[in-house]
């Protein structure tokens, strides 16, 4: 009877080593900031660097078996200092098949850990293949989201959500300088009067809803405080046309402006980064592309 007992806790013990050699854990988080130059295939920017290497130092002490990335320039920087610091390459993945790609960790990996570096709009679909549940697309401006998922099987997984780094925080709606000066210092007045671009005057100044703008004459001052959304740029003053579309990873494109490229249309001033933007704005009809940045607009106003 006793060799029994000894039997059963070593086939006991046996089959929770098994168990335990077995669970894979798969960390994924998003890239760090990118840079908002218009591009589909940005870099990260000195903020999202500093994440890049915060995100290493938070996974220094575990045995990191893999590191992957989409092929994008912001996913792989984001993965190079984890990779580096265990001397590993970053290996790419497809996001076009998650259901393979999974498998394929869980697999090859099976009873190891390794890190993935996803999108806001891909990460949640791994999650979801992994535990089972259902997850939103990851808001367009967090980056500190940190997913540590245990799992044998897909859909089984057990998920702890962290943080990392310096907290992200929410958009800011207006485009303004270090001083939080309104369209760089040109009179918003004066592209609907003289329907050109005209510097303003730091000393005809006014104040309107946190923001400072400067005008080139007391009239056009006076116009403004008289009705002061009549003269707003549209989108806080970002780019219309970023407004207009979405980027390849569904974030809205916010993007800045040079002041002196404006199409004032429907009574509205709509502002644009280049002239090849307002050139892309005008292959299409003025409706359809502010009916688009109408709603991409409300949707950040949400967030």
């Amino acid at each position: 009877m006793k060799s029994y007992f000894i039997l059963l806790l070593l086939l006991i013990n046996s089959c929770l080593i098994m168990a335990q050699d077995s669970v894979t854990t798969i960390v994924l988080v998003r890239h760090a900031e990118k840079v908002e130059n218009g591009t589909k295939n940005p870099t990260l920017t000195k903020e999202g660097a500093v994440r890049s290497i915060q995100l290493a130092y938070m996974l220094r002490a575990d045995s990191i078996a893999g590191v992957f990335s989409t092929n994008y320039e912001r996913t792989i920087k984001t993965a190079e200092p984890t990779a580096n610091f265990h001397e590993l390459p970053v290996k790419k993945y497809s996001p076009e098949d998650h259901e393979a790609f999974i498998d394929n960790l869980l697999m090859q990996y099976r009873g190891k850990k390794v890190l993935v570096v996803g999108h806001s709009n891909t990460v949640p679909k791994m999650l979801e293949i992994l535990t089972g549940k259902s997850f939103d697309n990851i808001e367009h401006y967090m980056y500190n989201d940190l997913f540590v998922v245990t799992t044998v099987n897909k859909r089984e997984g057990q998920l702890l959500h962290l943080k990392y780094g310096q907290m992200s925080e929410p958009p800011v709606l207006y485009n303004v300088d270090e001083d939080n000066i309104g369209v760089q210092g040109y009179d918003v007045v004066a592209y609907f009067k003289e329907n050109k671009a005209v510097k303003g005057n730091k000393y005809i100044s006014t104040t309107y809803d946190g923001v400072t703008y400067y005008f080139s004459s007391q009239k056009y001052l006076e116009a403004f405080v008289k009705n002061p959304m009549a003269y707003m740029p549209q989108y806080g003053g970002w780019c219309a046309y970023g407004f207009s579309m979405l980027a390849t990873d569904g974030e809205v494109g916010k993007y800045e402006v040079n002041p002196e490229v404006f199409k004032v249309v429907y009574g509205s001033l709509y502002l644009f980064k280049s002239e090849a933007d307002l050139k892309y704005w005008n292959s299409k009809s003025d409706y359809k592309n502010v009916k688009k940045a109408d709603i991409n607009w409300e949707k950040l106003k949400k967030q």
